[in-house]
């Protein structure tokens, strides 16, 4: 038993950092991209964002919202007794930004889903890498490249 209080506190405090250390990469189920108003100006910023998607793989779907351009689902794993699948929303905000969001789901063979609280690194590596080249290309550019890239601050 630890009766020393100093000993107690310490293992307190270093515990949850070496516990953080074993977990997950967890990300959010949205990626944030700025609109470069230089290379996008005059067009309109969905037909740009519906060319992006669709020249990045996807299936264009229904969406649920006008401004939106919803995707289909798109297999990304597929496991013993469940597969994991992806669709996506891309939405303009204020015109100056993009927002993707991810919908990960776990379907079942039985036929029930559950989805995802989180972004793993597969779903990330599955969405994100053709969809942000061709954003690009449309004078769309992601803000954590932007962030890493900018040196002159």
């Amino acid at each position: 038993m630890i009766s020393s209080p100093i000993v107690r506190l310490g293992i307190l405090i270093v515990t949850p950092f070496l516990l953080g250390g074993c977990g997950h990469t967890l990300s959010p189920l949205y990626e944030d991209f700025r609109v470069d108003e230089g290379e996008t100006s005059g067009n309109d910023i969905h037909a740009l964002i519906e060319i992006a998607v669709i020249e990045a793989g996807w299936t264009l779907d229904e969406p649920d919202a006008p401004n939106v351009v919803s995707t289909s689902e798109a297999t990304v794993t597929h496991w013993g007794l469940y597969k994991v699948v992806v669709s996506i929303d891309v939405a303009p905000i204020n015109g100056s930004h993009v927002r993707v969001y991810v919908h990960p789901y776990r379907v079942y063979v039985w036929g029930s889903r559950s989805k995802l609280p989180y972004m793993s690194r597969r779903i990330r590596n599955f969405v994100l890498p053709d969809l942000t080249v061709t954003l690009a290309d449309q004078g769309i550019f992601d803000l954590d490249v932007q962030l890493a890239d900018d040196t002159t601050t």
